[in-house]
């Protein structure tokens, strides 16, 4: 159930063989159009591909705390509590730099994270994937047009 009252949620991501319990809070309208907008650019003639920078400018808005225990610093848990002792000031900043990764997952989970699942319990994507590979042998190899002898 998605609680329409909350306007923060706790999300498990996994990168590199670690599970970060991360605090997130749910971004707005105008959030997802900035962050739409901001994926690709033009300057002049030229198209600018900004998915890394983006994602880790919005994710760093989103991200509000995390469990205890997720992250440490030089062997010891850090904290995003104020209230804990071993709250960590700039942990946001530290997170950004140390762990880009983990901050793009989160803007990439919340603006184009989608996962549907069927009435049997797949998920699209392995129903899309199984149905790819039935085609896999199937396709034809294409003729380059430049050595066909019909002109």
């Amino acid at each position: 159930m998605r609680d329409l009252g909350s306007n923060t949620y706790k999300r498990r991501l996994r990168g590199f063989g670690d599970e970060h319990y991360l605090l997130i809070r749910r971004p707005t309208c105008e959030e997802h159009a900035a962050y739409g907008a901001s994926l690709i650019q033009r300057r002049g003639g030229n198209i600018l591909m900004r998915a890394i920078q983006t994602r880790i400018k919005f994710g760093a808005k989103l991200l509000v705390g995390f469990s205890k225990g997720t992250f440490g610093l030089n062997g010891k848990a850090i904290a995003s509590d104020p209230q804990d002792p071993d709250y960590y000031p700039d942990w946001k900043e530290l997170l950004v730099k140390e762990a880009p990764d983990i901050v793009a997952d989160v803007a990439r989970d919340a603006f184009e994270g989608t996962k549907v699942v069927t009435d049997d319990g797949s998920s699209l994507d392995e129903d899309i994937d199984a149905l790819v590979g039935e085609f896999d042998d199937e396709v034809p190899a294409t003729e380059d047009p430049s050595t066909s002898s019909e002109r």
